[in-house]
């Protein structure tokens, strides 16, 4: 097993845009590009193993010490409508075809990479508010040897005299940089799986970026309806509770955003308007006819 190497890795690219960090063993690459503030335009982070690694849909990512490839990419990210899984994917797919000249490598929507229909690589993109800023970071993981496979893990041990993994590291990161660093109008994304990637992406933002304003646009209705603004916030308080109550346990429970649970916290607002409405409409009748509020 070659021992990783940054100065391999850095041949053709540019030193003053990219920080690279080693490390024998992590909990994820992606997890330290999370952790880890940007002081240049890309920070590379690769690891010989990892003890918490990361795959789509919170599933584990075996991560063993076997010269394997487990490296995050993380840059702010211009174009955050762009279906990087699909891109990234891609040009990984790209890389390996090339350097092992072998056809049976081909890409599975949205990205697991395939060996002869057997997943031998994958990607993990994410997206972090930093700064006011988005970061993105791609997790890539390629098995170029493995001991112990499932039915559908695939490894490249076959090229072994054919890989290098600094190269191949270098490769990808290479065309990443290049490709990923394009300006808008230098190209055009199109088709079914686009759409719904966008749509998605849109999906997402939304729901989170305005649930303040939600609950802005609540206290106002009941601030309408019932002519009191003690009641209009004591209104406003349990659908904020319910709302950011069923986000925690989505993200405790490691449950992916998609296009279905993503609509959750929109249901839960909606149910518990309706509630509060009806219990503060029922508090003042029966307040009327008591006039205590034992």
């Amino acid at each position: 097993m070659k021992e990783l190497n940054k100065k391999a890795i850095l041949n053709n690219l540019n030193e003053n845009d990219i920080d690279i960090d080693i490390f024998s063993s992590i909990d994820s690459t992606n997890t330290q590009c999370k952790r880890q503030e940007l002081s240049k335009k890309y920070l590379l982070v690769i690891s010989e193993h990892q003890s918490d690694g990361r795959g789509r849909t919170g599933k584990s990512w075996n991560s063993p010490k076997l010269g394997n490839i487990y490296m995050s990419l993380a840059f702010e990210n211009a174009h955050n409508n762009a279906p990087l899984s699909l891109i990234v994917g891609s040009i990984t797919a790209e890389v390996i075809k090339n350097i092992t000249n072998s056809d049976k490598i081909g890409l599975k929507w949205p990205n697991d990479i395939l060996l002869r229909n057997k997943k031998i690589g994958g990607i993990l993109v994410e997206n972090e508010i930093q700064n006011n800023n988005i970061k993105t970071i791609v997790g890539i993981g390629i098995n170029l040897s493995l001991e112990e496979k499932e039915d559908w893990w695939g490894d490249l041990s076959e090229f072994k005299n054919k890989i290098d993994r600094n190269d191949l590291i270098n490769q990808i990161n290479f065309d990443l940089k290049n490709k990923l660093g394009l300006e808008e109008d230098e190209f055009k994304l199109g088709g079914v799986l686009i759409l719904f990637n966008n749509l998605l992406q849109s999906l997402f933002k939304s729901q989170i970026l305005t649930l303040g304003l939600v609950m802005c646009g609540i206290f106002i209705m009941f601030l309408i309806l019932f002519r009191n603004v003690k009641l209009s916030l004591i209104g406003v308080v349990p659908n904020f509770i319910a709302a950011f109550f069923i986000l925690g346990i989505i993200g405790l429970a490691g449950i992916p955003l998609d296009m279905m649970t993503i609509t959750i916290a929109a249901i839960t607002i909606g149910i518990a308007v309706d509630n509060s409405i009806h219990y503060i409409y029922r508090f003042k009748e029966e307040f009327l006819k008591i006039k205590n509020y034992k």
